[in-house]
């Protein structure tokens, strides 16, 4: 079967079946991902070490792979010619971009536009993600398939799944990987899978151009979003009332609500919430040893039960926060 090459990356046709593999480090899951995605670097998410198994599929406009396994840190430094689907299947993950990260979750896809650094961070003990790599123009695409509405890229890079063009984009990646996975299916033949192909892209098209998705972007906007977002980072150990917030960036609580689910996928508060977990967990893993107590950070970041805030910080990360504490004071 031949390859095509597409801004310097070599990439199989269509009716390239699924390919399973297991891995064993970071650099042998990067030669696995070269062919896909050129330049990718990994590093494991915790530790030192990094298991797991990839699964690949594709053709020359879509790629598809899915890994589940030891979290990990991967960056895929900038291409002018690909978009990019992040789902997850079972857990959470971080979106990097600058000093902000965002969190998605199964109900929000995050989306990967031309000319953007990918800065991919696993969340959890074993994620389950998939992601699926779209090497045309969109705004083309749109054109010659007759789309009346201009694709409209989503605010943060979030596209909710919960719409009923994000089920349908799911069910047709589950579709597609399931034809991957079986003897014959539908990547084995060139026509096929042109056509399959086609089905992804006019699913990713009509996420861009739903009035559903036109109706979440009439908002806040991203400027005064990012600018609400900064006021409460800086702002974490201090009280933050609805009302404050709805002063800050001078629109309606619920207006700020919608736009976060929409970015973030919970409310302003929980967002809040979330932001100083991560807070407390960094002041955790900062601490100056045998100076700091886990109900001190608890109670800095407003946290005055000491065991729902260590329920909330294992479902977040995984661990107890003493636990995060103690391993501290062991690597210091």
């Amino acid at each position: 079967m031949q390859n095509e090459t597409r801004g310097g990356a070599s990439r199989q046709s269509p009716g390239v079946p699924c390919r399973r593999i297991r891995y064993q480090d970071p650099e042998a899951l990067e030669r696995h991902l070269a062919a896909v995605v050129p330049g990718v670097r990994i590093r494991p998410g915790e530790g030192d070490s990094l298991t797991g198994s990839l699964r690949l599929a594709g053709s020359s406009r879509v790629s598809m792979l899915s890994f589940s396994g030891q979290p990990m840190h991967a960056v895929i430094p900038p291409s002018h010619q690909m978009y990019g689907v992040t789902v997850s299947q079972s857990g959470e993950y971080l979106i990097r971009e600058g000093k902000r990260a965002r969190l998605f979750d199964i109900d929000a896809a995050h989306f990967l536009v031309p000319g953007e650094v990918f800065d991919f961070r696993s969340v959890g003990r074993r994620p389950r993600v998939f992601g699926t790599n779209f090497f045309l123009d969109i705004f083309d695409y749109a054109q010659r398939a007759g789309a009346e509405v201009v694709p409209s890229l989503p605010s943060g890079g979030r596209l909710h799944l919960r719409s009923h063009a994000g089920e349908a984009f799911r069910r047709c990646l589950a579709f597609a990987w399931g034809e991957a996975a079986a003897s014959g299916g539908l990547w084995s033949s060139p026509l096929a899978a042109r056509e399959l192909e086609d089905t992804l892209c006019a699913a990713l098209l009509w996420m861009l151009t739903s009035d559903e998705s036109a109706e979440r972007r009439a908002g806040v906007g991203d400027a005064r979003l990012d600018q609400l977002e900064d006021y409460i980072d800086a702002n974490l150990t201090e009280p933050m009332t609805r009302e404050t917030l709805a002063n800050v960036v001078g629109v309606s609580l619920r207006t700020i609500n919608r736009d976060f689910k929409a970015r973030h996928g919970v409310g302003v508060m929980a967002f809040v919430r979330r932001k100083r977990l991560e807070a407390a967990r960094r002041a955790l893993l900062d601490a100056e040893l045998g100076s700091t107590r886990v109900q001190d950070v608890a109670l800095r970041f407003g946290n005055t039960e000491l065991g729902r805030f260590s329920a909330a910080y294992r479902r977040a990360f995984g661990e107890l926060p003493s636990r995060t504490l103690s391993r501290r004071r062991r690597s210091g």
